[in-house]
């Protein structure tokens, strides 16, 4: 259905609505409709328009397939499961694999067992492609141990489905395994020494596990393999050997890899520039480094990624231009992502700079980010890695009693901020003549005041931070 033709759907419905009749459509116009509004991600009328479709045609079983999923995605397990019971068993193999999800959500694991036994005794040429759907559904859905079993299930009986192989080695990392990973990875490699995913898998494993020269070895082998949309695939591949070019502190190469991708794909500046400017910064050439982000920044008005403040923050103070940072400070709202988050970057940004090849600068660095972002779990996840072996890292207990205080958690709350030192608790408190009620007023009103922070620091830039 084209739009126009949507749009004269979408009127005829409303105007049929307003007046509380209901406008007849035979059951294939509404079902194009309802495909197209799905296309153009438009769900302002879609379950009123599905909800009459079926008041018109009870019967039909493609809008009873549609609202199934409609279910599902509102969670609504146990609806999905009585209307594909209403359905019956039409063989359908989407209508199987919502049965065998809606299953999986509610921990019904015996009825997934039961009902992949009963298609593998009905040699059901659709169960592999069931199993594979599943396993990629049960990854999405975080359920990763649930993954990797029916991933062994399915490999016991399909014993050579590459697919369920690489979906291993994805729920192994995922779970923390990429030693195993890596070695899965390998044994793919052995098997189809051609295959781009394989070697673009490893090289991504390798990349994880902080062996970058291993990586950019896997990265040069999968440029090699032929794969459908290989322009793209190439400019991902070259993006991500140049970073790991980066962290062995090959920069040049680096660089000249990220220019390569920008002359055949000059759209890509503003993701990739800030890059570019990072490994200048590594060069101690901050001139070449501001001029590069600061033009990226007039053009596009922001950086994509909010990390990249911290990098142009840094130049600007190399190059004598320190008072360009306040200026552009609070212009991206992203700096902020809501009142009540400190943005730490500030306190962070020199010692992040100085040595981001350190594999402990690395990881704080990863966790302060995260935090910006709101990935709070991921963040304490990261941070805690770091205390457990340098619980003496300047603001680290400041940042993980702030995570626990957004996460609503008190008593680890007190615990961290119990231990914070000393020189830390007096730069947010007595250095800037700020209470530590201002500074923790959460016992009044749950909030963390994080302007007037950075406004004091602002002020008070001198402070040995």
């Amino acid at each position: 259905m084209k739009k126009s033709e949507l749009a004269h759907f979408i009127q005829r419905y409303i105007s049929y609505r307003n007046i509380g009749k209901d406008m007849y459509f035979d059951a294939d116009e509404i079902d194009e409709a309802l495909e197209e509004l799905e296309t153009i991600e438009d769900y302002t009328y879609y379950d009123e328009i599905l909800d009459l479709g079926l008041r018109l045609h009870p019967e039909s079983i493609v809008l009873k397939t549609r609202k199934c999923h409609s279910l599902f995605l509102k969670e609504k397990y146990n609806e999905t499961l009585a209307l594909l019971d209403a359905i019956g068993n039409t063989g359908d193999p989407d209508l199987l694999l919502l049965r065998l999800q809606s299953y999986c959500m509610l921990q019904q694991f015996d009825q997934v067992h039961a009902l992949i036994d009963r298609l593998a005794a009905e040699k059901n040429e659709e169960l592999e492609y069931l199993i594979e759907d599943l396993v990629e559904a049960l990854s999405d859905f975080g359920m990763y141990k649930e993954a990797h079993d029916f991933i062994k299930w399915g490999l016991r009986m399909f014993p050579q489905n590459n697919y369920l192989k690489e979906e291993l080695c994805h729920v192994l990392e995922l779970e923390g395994d990429i030693d195993k990973a890596i070695e899965k990875c390998n044994e793919l490699i052995d098997r189809d020494p051609y295959s781009f995913e394989s070697w673009y898998n490893l090289g991504h494993l390798y990349s994880v596990q902080h062996e970058h020269e291993k990586a950019v070895e896997a990265f040069d082998f999968a440029l090699t393999c032929e794969t459908d949309d290989k322009k793209d695939l190439q400019e991902e591949i070259k993006e991500l050997k140049a970073q790991n070019l980066s962290q062995i502190g090959k920069y040049n190469e680096a660089i000249e890899l990220y220019q390569e991708i920008l002359k055949d794909n000059s759209e890509k500046e503003i993701h990739i520039i800030p890059f570019i400017a990072e490994c200048h910064i590594h060069l101690a050439d901050y001139a070449k480094a501001y001029h590069l982000l600061h033009n990226l920044l007039i053009k596009h008005g922001k950086f994509e990624q909010a990390e990249t403040y911290l990098y142009y923050f840094h130049c600007c103070t190399a190059t004598g231009k320190s008072g360009e940072e306040q200026r552009v400070l609070f212009q991206d709202p992203r700096l902020f992502p809501h009142d009540s988050e400190f943005p730490p970057f500030l306190v962070m940004r020199k010692p992040l700079i100085e040595d981001m090849r350190d594999p402990i600068e690395h990881l704080y660095k990863k966790a302060f980010i995260l935090q910006m972002e709101g990935d709070l779990t991921n963040a304490l996840i990261c941070y805690k890695k770091v205390w457990n072996t340098h619980p003496d890292i300047p603001f680290i207990n400041l940042y993980m009693a702030l995570i626990y205080l957004e996460m609503g958690d008190l008593l680890h709350f007190n615990e961290y901020v119990s231990k914070l030192q000393v020189q830390d608790f007096y730069i947010f408190t007595m250095d800037f003549n700020i209470s530590a009620e201002k500074s923790f007023p959460l016992v009044k009103d749950g909030s963390i005041v994080a302007r007037d922070l950075v406004k004091e620091f602002l002020k008070n830039k001198d402070n040995n931070n």
